[in-house]
């Protein structure tokens, strides 16, 4: 008995209904008329250095992705800033590649746009996509809000570099490709090489809860100054030998009077100098941990030999302003015990 014919089904799964690409071909002609597709986005927060040849690299690998896709239009675009403010625009990549990079001044971030039209098999219109990359100096959370929720990367200025160093951002019509193209930025992310300048890792966990840190060390320190300077009152005025308060003599009020606008003075005096120290550590703990992670200009070269020295010179300050304060607390303690027990 001849066996019925099995149709193979499982090919359908791989179609797209003909109401889902009207509606795909309708969208896709809606945002390139009036409005943004669909973003992503994916920040790298490793501390790493970029050469040139990288950001050749991260090219290759983003042009061989799209090769594999027809294509109706595909263009390229990079902005550079400088640490002065001023930018350069490449409108090719051409023109990127071609330029001698003699600049005194170090980059402070830089900006790739792809922007491709994918031919997609399923669809009769060309989907738009847009993958741009940022690498910057200077990124901090506030900017990376922005990102998020305006999708506006070249708008941000270089402010307080602690956090993201590599961010991309892909808007899509197609979920697939835009996945694959970030995938090939965090890869290529994990090549890079770290950051030539060295930091002490302690330093860096005190800088990340410096607030919590400094904010103790001041309310400690000055506890213990108060404690210190009334048991040190409390001594002196128990020389004295004042019997009752209505036998002291007038030497003996004026001194316990004099001994207390004394201890009002060093808690006012001790306030205010613990506040200085702590503030000048915390400024310090601020500063450090700036990168440059550009190794593309001179003036990148001549950046990293400088922080590298300033974060000599902050590790240091840090580490003596804070032994500094801890002293103090050391000889607080040791006069409140020696005088309390005697």
């Amino acid at each position: 008995m001849e066996e019925p014919h099995i149709i193979n089904t499982d090919e359908n799964l791989l179609k797209v209904g003909s109401d889902e690409i009207a509606i795909k071909d309708f969208k896709s002609v809606f945002y390139q008329l009036t409005a943004k597709p669909d973003t992503t986005t994916r920040v790298f927060s490793r501390d790493v250095l970029v050469e040139l040849e990288d950001i050749f690299l991260l090219n290759d690998r983003i042009i061989e992705k799209l090769r594999s896709y027809p294509e109706a239009g595909f263009l390229i675009n990079v902005v550079v800033k400088f640490t002065n403010g001023k930018n350069k625009s490449f409108a090719s990549w051409r023109a990127f590649s071609e330029h001698r990079w003699y600049e005194s001044e170090a980059i402070s971030n830089l900006v790739i746009t792809w922007e491709f039209n994918a031919v997609l098999a399923q669809y009769k219109i060309p989907q738009k996509h847009t993958l741009t990359v940022k690498i910057s100096n200077s990124m901090r959370p506030e900017e990376l809000l922005s990102i998020i929720f305006s999708g506006n990367m070249e708008e941000l200025d270089d402010l307080d570099k602690d956090f993201f160093p590599v961010v991309a951002r892909v808007d899509f019509i197609d979920r697939i490709l835009g996945d694959e193209l970030l995938n090939i930025v965090a890869e290529w992310s994990k090549s890079l090489r770290d950051s030539s300048i060295e930091r002490s890792p302690f330093i860096l966990l005190m800088k990340k809860n410096k607030a919590k840190i400094l904010t103790f060390l001041n309310f400690f320190t000055n506890i213990l100054i108060m404690v210190a300077s009334i048991v040190v009152i409390n001594r002196y005025i128990s020389t004295l030998e004042i019997v009752t308060l209505g036998e002291m003599s007038c030497n003996q009020m004026l001194a316990v009077i004099n001994s207390m606008f004394i201890c009002g003075a060093i808690w006012i005096f001790a306030q205010k100098f613990v506040s200085v120290l702590t503030d000048k550590i915390f400024e310090k703990l601020r500063e450090y941990g700036q990168t440059c992670i550009f190794n593309i200009t001179k003036g990148d070269k001549n950046r990293q030999q400088s922080l590298q020295k300033r974060e000599k010179s902050s590790k240091i300050a840090v580490i003596a302003n804070v032994s500094f304060t801890i002293f103090i607390d050391i000889i607080s303690t040791v006069i409140t015990t020696v005088l309390f027990k005697n």
